[in-house]
């Protein structure tokens, strides 16, 4: 699984602007015991105020406040937008801000209001305008309205979207949903990647290969590592030979 793994670990460095935010462990599917979580802020504002221990500067025109270890916002004019009561909270990113209150995760507008209740144990960024969202130790889809498209069932994701489509596992198997929660292509692989001008890497038996995104086989699985395409080319492995291939599976 290290093409899946890779992405897992790389969606626990970062509290909201990259990969995921997590709450506390709850036991159940990949949430690694984070506590806290580090939160990626800004730089210190060249003044202070005296309601808060810490200010920071302006991103999308909110600010992040700190006092007493809790958080909030202001805006440019410093008025409070969002009282400091959250245990964390990030930068505003396309109008929306990740705060965690008691151990969960949700998302404010830029009015402080919540968009999203603070109610999940793990938030990832979102990607083709849907995040991948877990509760209950599984792991679901909701878009920038909180609707949840895709209920929490998998126990594992790849965490984002790619080309509308995402890797999850079914059992042991591995296949891509769309952003309507549809199964295009049926868990069957051992390992996949993302998708990348319309084709991704699958693994089967051992060896990888590439599908398109209605799962057609497109390179039998024969190479010992594959890359995404890109430019039109995959690099490719298999034993001690390296190389190109191009859309159609030919070496190049």
């Amino acid at each position: 699984m290290k093409k899946i793994f890779a992405i897992m670990i790389c969606a626990l460095l970062a509290f909201g602007m990259a990969g995921c935010a997590f709450g506390p462990p709850t036991g159940a599917g990949m949430s690694p015991p984070i506590s806290p979580p580090p939160v990626m802020l800004p730089e210190p504002a060249d003044f202070t105020d005296p309601r808060y221990d810490q200010v920071y500067v302006p991103v999308e025109g909110m600010s992040l406040v700190e006092l007493d270890g809790k958080w909030g916002f202001i805006d440019e004019e410093l008025n409070e937008i969002v009282p400091p009561k959250y245990e964390f909270a990030n930068v505003y990113k396309d109008g929306l801000a990740m705060v965690r209150l008691d151990g969960k995760i949700g998302l404010l507008n830029k009015a402080g209001e919540e968009v999203v209740p603070p109610k999940y144990e793990a938030f990832c960024n979102f990607f083709e305008d849907v995040a991948w969202i877990k509760l209950g130790g599984k792991w679901g889809v909701i878009d920038r309205n909180g609707n949840e498209v895709v209920p929490p069932k998998y126990g594992y994701s790849s965490l984002s979207f790619s080309e509308g489509l995402s890797g999850v596992q079914n059992g042991f198997k591995w296949g891509f949903i769309d952003k309507e929660g549809n199964m295009v292509v049926k868990p069957k692989y051992q390992e996949v990647d993302y998708f990348s001008e319309g084709r991704a890497g699958v693994m089967k038996g051992g060896k990888w290969g590439f599908i398109d995104k209605e799962g057609n086989v497109i390179v039998k699985p024969k190479y010992d590592n594959v890359r995404p395409y890109s430019d039109g080319k995959a690099w490719f492995k298999l034993g001690d030979k390296e190389g190109y291939i191009d859309l159609n599976g030919n070496e190049v």
